[in-house]
């Protein structure tokens, strides 16, 4: 087989054009390419001059693109085009089709990954992921006006909704880009910049490009990120762009130099000298929409996000753009916290001598850091902010000791703030039996509900306040160390006698059981002084008793007879009763361990040591301990271990 080659030789060379416009380049063969070169672009705000339209739909949908036609060559940057590709993302380009939602900074170099290859050429009035609705009057539409050789290109983005938002027909913006016969000028136009609603962070460009592009090299942006673009805006950019820098902008004063917390808006006025047309008052470094007075004053318009989100002064300065320019010192305005006002307290009346309790205080003004609850004009400890109309108050059972009556006020710091109206909380005399509590007789749901918390989320996922919250009794005792916060009215509430009596042990640990049996006796004799009314709790089985609040249960055979054994914590008591079972429902009189940690509330049986005897394990919520007792595989239990962290190398020493 014979083989031809074709050996094709390349020759390279360079063309520097003599000036900028539109070159037509013939290469050796005949093929002939169209280049552009284009001038860079200044800007300037000029009056508002928005063009009204009817216009051709290009009922555009989502990250898409339209090519229209210009019945006049459109002289961009120097260059010529008649083809221009408009996209639903806010952008023109005169170079090749181009649709993408993402935006970044221009030119595209200085903010890389960018998802789409770039375009040469781009006009973005507002570049970001819009969402036209397709077959609807919420579109992209264009129109040539006037007449030669004056005529305009119109291309306009009406109540385009943001992709964030879309299907939300009343959060939308409208803006449009003007092209002139005869000249290399561009103008952008703005006639709504807000989208509100949901998507009201989106506002006046915050998250949109504003500039343009006449290569990958070479572009202008007015910005990118920003919060710079206003209602009746209009930008317009000229070729060539001016050469000389502009001054650095100087601040000398500023008002208003307070505002109330509590505002919506402000119009701020700055005044100095060296301002431009492109200057920008900036709120803590960060542009807002600015409105060019004259070369000595500048004004902008705050909302209330600006105002809320600044704690104690709004930091005020003038940026001017490039070439030149810069940033200005920085002027306060301080914000004046509202005087608070109460309305409500939850609850608004409490027993004397019962438990610590959470106060709920609803009302306005309250500012988080800077507002705190006080009773009879003393500050209180805890204070809990959890919006602007609603503080949380841990009140000790101290404060409630007595009958009376507090009034509850809120201050609020400096700068403003102040004192709020008193609200009176009835401290009534405690009721016979009573303890301290209330004698409202709730299901356990609905204490268990209450006691948990006493703020809720609704189903909008928004933080509301429970139902009416009255002192109710306690699900359970939650240790020593807890009911010393909660007061004598906790350990009242849980201390009674036994539904019935111990049987002495007959294993030879009677001086064990003895021990345990007075330490009982104690506590109980203690109850009955303090205790009226009849006994709560369970009568418990004569022949089956427990000691003093029983917690958990576990299981096991302990002495290896092949019948079930169980062990019961008591954490009123610190004590374990062992029940060795009799394989018929029944078991014998308990043996009561001691335990060496306090407030055992959870046990659970295992083979520690892997030898087939069941151990125990206790956690011990108040002395923040777990006890290990090993087995002996007879009923009876090696001295308690204490432990304060449970790591796998200490277990493996009790063998």
């Amino acid at each position: 087989m014979r083989m031809q080659l074709r050996l094709t030789v390349f020759t390279l060379a360079n063309w520097s054009p003599s000036s900028t416009g539109s070159y037509s380049l013939t290469f050796p063969g005949g093929d002939v390419v169209q280049v552009e070169t284009l001038q860079v672009y200044g800007f300037k705000p000029v009056s508002s001059s928005y063009v009204t339209i009817a216009g051709t739909n290009l009922n555009l949908g989502d990250d898409s693109v339209a090519q229209i036609t210009s019945p006049f060559s459109i002289s961009y940057g120097g260059g010529n085009f008649i083809h221009a590709y408009v996209s639903s993302n806010g952008t023109i380009s005169f170079t090749e089709a181009y649709d993408d939602y993402y935006n970044g900074a221009l030119p595209p170099t200085q903010f890389p990954p960018i998802t789409l290859p770039q375009p040469t050429t781009l006009i973005a009035p507002w570049w970001q992921d819009l969402f036209p609705v397709k077959n609807s009057s919420q579109n992209v539409f264009w129109q040539v006006v006037g007449s030669a050789p004056n005529r305009q290109l119109v291309v306009e983005w009406r109540d385009v909704q943001s992709f964030a938002c879309n299907g939300d027909t009343d959060t939308t913006i409208k803006f449009q880009a003007v092209f002139f016969e005869g000249k290399s000028d561009v103008q952008f136009n703005y006639a709504d910049t807000s989208f509100s609603g949901n998507c009201s962070t989106q506002d006046h460009g915050r998250t949109a490009t504003v500039g343009l592009q006449q290569s990958q090299a070479s572009a202008e942006m007015y910005s990118f990120g920003t919060e710079t673009v206003g209602d009746g805006l209009s930008i317009l950019w000229t070729t060539p762009a001016s050469t000389t820098p502009n001054p650095l902008p100087v601040l000398t004063s500023i008002t208003p130099t307070s505002v109330a917390r509590t505002q919506s808006t402000v119009t701020v006025t700055a005044t100095g000298s060296n301002f431009v047309p492109g200057s920008r008052i900036q709120n803590n470094n960060s542009n807002r929409v600015t409105t060019y007075v004259n070369s000595t004053k500048l004004t902008a318009l705050l909302d209330a996000n600006d105002i809320d989100s600044n704690f104690g002064a709004i930091n005020i300065g003038v940026f001017t753009p490039g070439p030149g320019g810069g940033t200005s010192q920085q002027l306060p305005i301080t914000v004046l916290n509202p005087v608070p006002t109460i309305s409500s307290i939850s609850p608004n009346v409490v027993s004397a001598g019962g438990l610590s309790f959470i106060l709920t205080v609803k009302g306005t003004g309250f500012e988080v850091g800077n507002s705190a609850v006080y009773w009879n004009g003393q500050p209180l400890l805890y204070s809990t902010f959890i919006d602007h109309n609603t503080l949380l108050e841990q009140i000790s059972y101290g404060t409630i000791s007595a009958a009376g009556t507090a009034q509850i006020t809120v201050q609020t710091s400096k700068p403003g703030g102040g004192t709020s109206n008193a609200v009176p909380l009835t401290i009534s005399a405690a009721q016979a039996g009573g303890g301290g509590f209330s004698n409202v007789v709730q299901s356990p749901s609905q204490i268990l509900a209450q006691e948990r918390q006493h703020l809720a989320v609704d189903n909008s996922g928004q933080l509301r306040e429970t139902p009416t919250r009255q002192a109710v009794h306690p699900m359970r005792f939650l240790g020593w160390n807890y009911g010393r916060k909660m007061g004598p009215a906790y350990f009242k509430y849980f201390a009674r006698a036994h539904g019935g009596t111990a049987i002495p042990a007959q294993n030879g640990q009677t001086g064990v059981m003895q021990t345990a049996e007075a330490g009982r006796k104690n506590i109980s004799s203690a109850a009955s002084a303090i205790s009226a009314g009849p006994v709560p709790g369970f009568g418990l089985r004569p022949t089956l008793p427990a000691d003093f609040i029983p917690t958990s249960v576990a299981s096991g055979d302990f002495n290896h007879d092949g019948k079930l054994d169980w062990a019961v914590t008591n954490g009123g008591s610190n004590t374990i009763w062992i029940y060795l079972g009799k394989g018929d429902g029944n078991s014998q009189l308990p043996t009561i361990i001691p335990l060496n940690g306090a407030g055992p509330i959870q046990i659970i049986t295992a083979d520690i040591r892997k030898t087939g005897a069941v151990d125990l394990v206790v956690a011990e919520a108040d002395s923040g301990t777990v006890g290990i007792l090993l087995g002996n595989n007879d009923g009876t239990f090696q001295p308690e271990k204490n432990f304060v962290r449970a790591r796998a190398s200490t277990f493996g020493s009790c063998g």
